[in-house]
């Protein structure tokens, strides 16, 4: 049995109404992805949740771990939420059978991602703070890997016409170095 392509599929569409059915299937398409990522971030918002309950289950501070532990909550809240969400809205589609995509179908799943990020950024915060106070022991599951920043000049170096009396860095710390304080 023959199952058709979406190029296919696509084709036919495009001889039966043109370039309407074309713009529909395309959004169709990308609600479905919109879907399956909607799914696949709410299955790591479970990781991140299981990753910090054990961070805050050795966090000897309490008023850290109470904060951790309410921001644990709203991850489970939100990745729970989008996950229901995106089931739905996948079943939904289904059962139809429409091309048809509401804008609002598509507007919650991203807004109930949007809470899920920034649960999880408040989460990461606190989640550094209490991994770096002392007392707490340091285990290899836990530990951070801070990417170093880019390497940006502290004084900028003017490149056209003396505009400015300071040209050079070097120039800078001697006339720091003029200064004469009274005494």
């Amino acid at each position: 049995m023959h199952h058709p392509s979406v190029v296919e599929h696509t084709a036919d569409l495009v001889e039966i109404d043109g370039r309407t059915i074309v713009s529909t299937l395309v959004i169709y398409l990308h609600f479905i992805f919109l879907v399956k990522t909607a799914r696949e971030i709410s299955q790591l918002g479970s990781r991140l949740n299981c990753l910090c309950k054990r961070l805050a289950d050795h966090c000897p501070e309490s008023t850290h771990k109470q904060d951790l532990l309410m921001y644990l909550n709203r991850i489970a809240l939100y990745s729970h939420q989008l996950n229901i969400l995106s089931r739905v809205k996948a079943d939904v589609r289904n059962l139809c059978g429409e091309l048809g995509v509401s804008l609002d179908n598509a507007l919650s799943l991203v807004v109930s991602a949007k809470n899920l990020m920034a649960a999880v950024t408040a989460t990461v915060k606190v989640s550094y703070i209490a991994s770096k106070l002392p007392g707490r022991p340091q285990t290899p599951d836990l530990c951070w890997q801070l990417s170093i920043p880019d390497q940006r000049p502290l004084l900028e170096v003017s490149t056209g016409g003396g505009q400015s009396p300071v040209d050079t860095p070097c120039s800078s710390f001697n006339l720091i170095h003029r200064v004469d304080y009274v005494h």
